[in-house]
């Protein structure tokens, strides 16, 4: 079974300069799928885009998953999008 779900997810960044932050925003589109038992066996992240202190930017690449790097900045977005699939049922 494969479920496709859109999600958000929100970070906060401190710069250096005291008293200030950052908030980026992400939301984009996910492809989840699943084997017969029901359990996950892909969570692929389809688009994002971002906002930078709510100014909405045109969509980016989503990262190659096959780097650490990669892979760090997509967990808490596949995250994100398995939580919207719950709350969507």
């Amino acid at each position: 079974m494969i479920k496709t779900v859109s999600f958000t997810h929100t970070e906060f960044l401190y710069p250096s300069l005291p008293g200030y932050e950052l908030v980026v925003k992400y939301k984009g589109q996910a492809t989840i799928e699943f084997d017969a038992d029901g359990l996950e066996i892909a969570c692929r992240i389809d688009w994002i885009q971002l906002s930078a202190n709510h100014g909405w930017l045109e969509r980016v690449p989503v990262p190659s998953a096959e780097t650490t790097e990669g892979n760090r900045f997509l967990a808490p977005l596949r995250e994100a999008a398995r939580k919207a699939l719950l709350e969507v049922g």
